[in-house]
């Protein structure tokens, strides 16, 4: 594959009947730029004109474009004669709500029916060229079951990745039909490009080939930069999954005939699309309108910019949720995700995604295994409707199980600001081990359990969700599943021993120590190597099933806080709730949750982990009463 974008082997041409005569804009170009005053404003983003033709007549017409559009038509363009694109930025009228709702159903056929679709990541920079050029190396190296540093990779490498990685392609919601309909993909940043396949194949591998060397390559990578966000190495790859999700869905014959089992494939999407960057926040559900299952498009209608967003949401939501019996959809709402005056049990889409649902993490340990991690209502078919009255109540059967009675300080996973990795190992595990130990208190007050088993065991479980992850996790192919009881003791043992062990490793007679590919290596001075070899094995000993726990433990508690209700269960709820609030099953959702009373109705908060009430021991006579809960 050449290193120079070619000029003339690229194109991305479309059948004129796609075309609408408002689409014929922009078609062919001339440069036109603005003055150099307004070029050297870098804090607006519309800074740059083309001068636009439209095809068939003499009209020539000034087009505001930003900057990055700016640079890719430059980069893209022939010399030496026209070339035909289309961009949805120039051929879409922005401006007119009427021919852009009217666009979006066409976007699927657009990007299905191109020759090639150009995925343009920006302008090069210090370091986008090196990993455009290892991207490729390092996923051959992979396949092949090599490890990367036989291909001579340094830091460097994983630097230029990660900041690849976090260009604002991958944060825009509109981009993730653009890779998933194309029939070929190509990716270009600066002059460099690669195929949009091997970012796939980068992803795919950890959960297709049993190859540790594919999530060590993730995991140096996610790390490579300093932290910026809670769970930052779920969100380097977070795009990738959403676009290979999103193919998986197109090729699915459920989509012409709309079922629960589709409806529910959609979550891991909405989870994703949450998350995305989009100007208008209708586009979070309008991005992928093409590729929703006809009933759904029926009930939300045609694409309409003049619709209250709080209304589309509340469709969305009323058409899962009702219509189709998808109570997992309720995992995304609650007060806790809320920007939005919408009732508690509308997901809003505004509200970006940062910790993991149980709900999502439910079904993808589902589709990935053929069993669920949680089944906190057994099969119980749901029973739900939107009341007469108010039709932003809904009317649901479940249980309540007993109201919170306290709870600890809501559980934040340590980042590490300045990405020293060495200096930040012992601190983070000290930080988890603190807040643990605060919840570990209130757990005393459970016993006796209700469920027979001691309260030591019960909090060994519920800190860690009863859950261990094969492979790297979501983020890396992997995925959670349900925990033996003997796993969870041997890594909460391993986990309770590391910051003892760790801190004689990195305070003790130690001259230098650094985290390589997830482990920590140590270089001691030969006076005290005896002493150092003696904590090192039994640092290797505890080191990976400690890592079990603390993945578990993030996943779980991240955004949320321990409690105990009045009838001594413990569990993991939502960070904003209170003494007072009330657990309940909602039949025909596989977690429970918390809601809150308010006169003569509730607000869901959102869902929680409870131990001894994830597998449908809340479905006996003696837990609860059955009544309808009123959610607003």
């Amino acid at each position: 594959m050449p290193d120079k974008c070619p000029t003339n082997d690229i194109s991305c041409k479309l059948e004129e009947n796609l075309l609408s005569e408002a689409n014929h804009e922009a078609l062919s170009y001339v440069w036109d730029q603005k003055d150099s005053e307004q070029e050297r404003d870098r804090d607006r983003n519309l800074c740059w004109t083309i001068t636009c033709h439209v095809l068939r007549s003499e009209v020539t017409e000034q087009i505001e474009v930003t900057k990055n559009l700016h640079s890719a038509l430059r980069q893209l363009r022939y010399e030496d004669r026209e070339r035909r694109l289309w961009t949805d930025q120039i051929c879409i009228n922005q401006k007119d709500k009427d021919e852009k709702a009217i666009q979006i159903g066409m976007m699927t056929r657009i990007y299905e029916e191109s020759q090639m679709v150009l995925i343009w990541l920006g302008v090069a920079d210090d370091t986008s060229d090196r990993a455009m050029e290892y991207l490729p190396k390092l996923v051959d190296s992979l396949q092949n079951s090599l490890e990367p540093t036989k291909l001579g990779s340094k830091s460097d490498d994983d630097v230029s990745v990660h900041r690849l990685l976090r260009r604002p392609w991958f944060e825009r919601v509109w981009t993730l039909q653009e890779a998933a309909k194309a029939r070929e993909c190509i990716v270009l940043c600066g002059s460099r490009i690669i195929h949009f396949e091997v970012l796939e194949q980068l992803h795919r591998g950890c959960q297709t080939i049993n190859n540790r060397h594919w999530r060590q390559a993730l995991e140096r990578i996610a790390v490579a930069c300093p932290f910026k966000a809670l769970n930052d190495e779920r969100s380097i790859t977070a795009h990738i999954l959403a676009i290979a999700k999103l193919k998986e869905l197109a090729g699915m014959p459920a989509l012409d005939t709309s079922s629960v089992f589709t409806a529910r494939s959609f979550l891991l999407l909405f989870n994703r699309i949450r998350s995305c960057k989009a100007t208008d926040p209708r586009d979070r559900i309008y991005c992928i309108y093409g590729l929703l299952p006809e009933d759904i498009r029926e009930a939300i209608g045609e694409p309409n910019y003049d619709l209250i967003v709080e209304d589309l949401y509340q469709k969305l939501a009323a058409t899962q949720v009702v219509d189709l019996g998808n109570l997992d959809y309720l995992g995304g709402a609650g007060i806790h995700r809320r920007n939005l005056s919408v009732p508690s049990w509308v997901p809003d889409y505004t509200h970006p995604e940062v910790h993991y649902s149980l709900t999502v993490l439910n079904e993808d340990c589902l589709n990935r295994t053929g069993s669920r991690l949680f089944q906190a209502t057994g099969t119980v078919r749901p029973s739900v409707r939107l009341s007469k009255n108010n039709r932003q109540i809904l009317e649901i059967k479940g249980k309540l199980l007993g109201k919170v009675q306290d709870l600890g300080q809501p559980f934040h996973f340590p980042t590490c600001p300045d990405g020293n990795a060495q200096a930040w190992l012992y601190p983070r595990l000290q930080e988890i081990k603190r807040q643990t130990d605060s919840y570990g208190i209130l757990a005393t007050f459970c016993e006796p359990y209700p469920t027979g088993a001691s309260a030591a065991s019960a909090f060994k479980h519920t800190i860690m969700g009863s859950m261990e992850v094969h492979g790297g996790g979501p983020a890396f192919g992997g995925v959670f599943v349900r925990a033996s009881d003997q796993h969870i003791d041997e890594y909460f043992n391993a986990y309770e021993r590391s910051p003892a062990l760790m801190k004689r490793l990195t305070q003790g007679p130690i001259v230098e120590s650094q985290l390589v590919a997830g482990k920590l290596q140590i270089n001691v001075d030969n006076l005290s190597i005896q002493h150092a070899k003696e904590n090192i094995q039994q640092w290797g000993t505890y080191q990976e099933a400690a890592d079990a726990a603390i993945r578990a433990i993030g996943a779980s508690c991240s955004g949320r806080v321990f409690f105990v209700t009045g009838n001594k269960y413990m569990g993991l709820a939502p960070g904003i709730s209170r003494p007072g609030d009330e657990v309940c099953i909602l039949f025909g959702c596989p977690v429970p949750f918390i809601i809150r009373p308010l006169e003569k109705h509730y607000v869901l908060v959102g869902e929680c982990y409870v131990y001894g009430l994830m597998d449908g021991e809340a479905l006996e006579d003696t837990c609860g009463k059955e009544e309808v809960i009123y959610l607003m």
